[in-house]
């Protein structure tokens, strides 16, 4: 099993498509279904879980439930002007998960 943060955007549903055609087993994580269009290829064959990869009991319980033997870590803040409004959650996405 391979856990994908971030599974639901562009660099991670690209690697997704990647690792399910190498007949990986996935676990994708993702902050919202908005972006499920990005799984078209993969969305039946793949684990997709939503949640924030700030809260740290949920993505503990995803790692102890999964038991994945690699992950990917894509989850992140995409603009800029978001990091500004919040900076300590921009670090907390992109440099603490």
């Amino acid at each position: 099993m391979i856990l994908i943060t971030g599974g639901l955007g562009f660099l991670g549903s690209s690697l997704a498509e990647t690792l399910m055609d190498k007949g990986h087993r996935l676990l994708l994580t993702g902050r919202s279904a908005t972006k499920a269009r990005n799984l078209a290829a993969v969305k039946e064959r793949a684990a997709i879980e939503h949640g924030d990869v700030t809260d740290f009991d949920w993505v503990r319980s995803l790692v102890l439930e999964h038991s994945p033997e690699v992950i990917f870590h894509f989850a992140g803040q995409l603009t800029s002007y978001e990091s500004f409004e919040n900076p300590l959650y921009d670090v907390d996405v992109n440099s603490k998960s």
